[in-house]
């Protein structure tokens, strides 16, 4: 189905969940203003070097040492 398609199923609820890409091209083609939750890696993708994610209020809470830890990695 096309990225269009796939997003307007999701904004109407015709479907209940899809997967693009990885989430590099999901946030790019707006994938996280129509899917409430988010999972990753999938049961294929057990692994991603390209991005890493964590929960915005998890990273806002770490010390600043910690966030460049983590970029610098």
């Amino acid at each position: 189905m096309p990225v269009p398609d796939t997003l307007t199923r999701l904004r109407l609820g015709t479907i209940d969940a899809a997967e693009i890409s990885f989430p590099l091209i999901d946030k790019a083609v707006g994938m996280n203003k129509y899917a409430s939750h988010y999972y990753f890696p999938g049961w294929h993708q057990k692994m991603s070097l390209i991005t890493f994610t964590v929960n915005q209020d998890v990273w806002d809470d770490l010390e600043e040492q910690e966030r460049f830890a983590i970029h610098t990695s």
